[in-house]
C-alpha cells in the first residue's frame, strides 16, 4: 500500500469544472505558452504577467498535471520512502524527518510498508522505478540486493536509512548500533548481571547490535551462551513475549534481559506482567530505542538507547536531494553515523537487590 503525503489537497465533486491550462490562460489574457512559463520556472515572465497568471489560477483553483509536467521536465516532483514498520515509532519519526525536508522542496513523500517482507519490498521498488519517483530512501530487509540493483540501473538517486544493505554503493545514515547495545550491555554487567539474555531480530545475528553485546559481556569476561540467545524473523509484541517465556523458564533463567527492537521490549513488559515478575526486582531490562510519545506510560519506564529518529529521516532526505538536484555527480558516497543517548531508568537496578 502506498501512503502519499501530498502538500495539498484538492477535491473535484461530480459536475465540477477541472480547469486546464488553456482555461487560466485565458483568463490571463496570455497564451499556454507564458502560463506554462511561469508555473514550470523555464523562462522569463514579466512581474505584471506574472500576478496575472498566478491570480488566474488562485481563481480557477488550477492543480497543474503532474503526470503531464513529469513527461515535459523529466522529474516527478516524488520521492519514496520505505520502511518495515510504519507503526514503530522510531519509524514514524524518520517519516516525519524526511517528510519535513521534502515538503521544503516542494516534493511529495510516498511511504512504503513493507511488513518485514522481501517479496512485498521488492514489488514496491520494482514498481517505484518506472519512473514514479525522482529518488528513494529505504530502510532495506537485508534479505536480498537484487531489486536494488534494479534501481542503481536506471541511475534513480538511492539513500539507505537505519541500515545498509552490503553490495550496494549508496550514500546512508546510520545509527551507531555497536556503540548503543556496547552501552547498554556494560550497564549491566556493572551492575553485576552475569547472565544477560538476548531477544533480537534475525537480522540482527550479522548486525552490530549483536557485535556490542558479546564485546560488552567478553570485556566482563562472561562466557557467551547460545541458549540465552532468541531469534526470530518476525518483529511484534507477540514474538518478545514468547521469547521472554522461553528464556525466564529455563532452569537457570537470566537476571537481566536485552531487546535489540521495543516491541520485543513490550512483549516482555507483557509476559513479566501475566508471570507476577517483578521489574526491575527480579528481571532488569534493557532496550534499543524508547516508545516515543507513549513513553511515559511504560511501567516501569525502561533503561534504553534512545535513536535520533527525526535526524536519521532529515540527513537521509539531505543526501538525497543532493543527489536529485546533481549537487554531488561523480562523489564518493557518504556513510554518516549517527550515536545516541543512553537513558538509565526504572527497569535497571543491581543484580540481587
Amino acid at each position: 500500500m502506498f501512503y502519499c503525503m501530498l502538500p495539498f489537497t484538492y477535491i473535484f465533486l461530480r459536475g465540477d469544472f477541472i480547469p486546464t491550462l488553456h482555461e487560466v490562460a485565458a483568463l490571463a489574457g496570455v497564451s499556454r505558452m507564458t502560463v506554462s512559463r511561469y508555473i514550470n520556472g523555464s523562462g522569463y515572465v514579466s512581474e505584471q504577467i506574472r500576478l496575472k497568471i498566478q491570480e488566474a489560477i488562485n481563481q480557477l483553483q488550477y492543480r497543474p498535471n503532474r503526470i503531464a509536467r513529469s513527461l515535459t521536465t523529466g522529474t516527478t516532483k516524488n520521492i519514496a520512502l520505505i520502511l518495515s514498520d510504519i507503526s514503530n515509532p522510531l519509524y514514524t519519526l524518520i517519516i516525519k524527518g524526511v517528510e519535513t525536508l521534502a515538503f521544503e522542496h516542494g516534493y511529495n513523500l510516498i511511504v512504503c510498508n513493507t511488513g518485514y517482507s522481501l517479496e512485498r519490498e521488492q514489488e514496491y521498488v520494482y514498481t517505484l522505478v518506472d519512473k514514479l519517483v525522482d529518488g528513494i530512501i529505504i530502510a532495506p530487509s537485508c534479505l536480498g540486493t537484487e531489486h536494488l540493483k534494479e534501481v542503481k540501473s536506471k541511475n534513480i538517486p538511492l539513500v539507505f536509512v537505519a541500515r545498509k544493505a552490503e553490495g550496494i554503493a549508496a550514500d546512508c545514515v546510520t545509527f551507531d548500533d555497536f556503540y548503543g547495545s556496547y552501552q547498554l550491555i556494560k550497564h549491566l554487567t556493572e551492575l553485576g548481571h552475569r547472565r544477560i539474555g538476548v531477544i533480537c531480530r534475525q537480522v540482527d545475528l550479522n548486525n552490530q547490535r549483536l557485535d556490542g553485546y558479546q564485546k560488552a559481556v567478553a570485556e566482563a569476561h562472561i562466557p557467551y551462551e547460545e541458549s540465552l540467545l532468541q531469534t526470530s524473523t518476525v518483529v511484534d509484541e507477540l514474538v518478545g513475549y514468547d521469547c521472554a517465556r522461553n528464556l525466564l523458564e529455563q532452569p537457570q533463567p537470566p537476571t537481566a534481559i536485552f531487546t535489540t527492537v521495543n516491541k520485543f521490549a513490550g512483549g516482555t513488559l507483557l509476559y513479566c506482567r501475566h508471570k507476577h515478575v517483578e521489574i526491575p526486582r527480579q528481571l532488569a531490562l534493557v532496550s534499543f530505542d524508547s516508545f516515543a510519545e507513549v513513553d511515559y506510560l511504560i511501567v516501569p519506564q525502561l533503561t534504553c538507547n534512545i535513536i535520533p529518529a527525526f535526524d536519521l529521516g532529515h540527513k537521509a532526505a539531505e543526501l538525497l536531494f543532493l543527489r536529485i538536484n546533481d549537487c554531488s555527480p561523480g562523489s564518493s558516497f557518504s556513510e554518516i553515523s549517527l550515536k545516541g543517548e543512553m537513558l538509565v531508568r526504572a527497569s535497571t537496578v543491581a543484580a540481587g537487590s
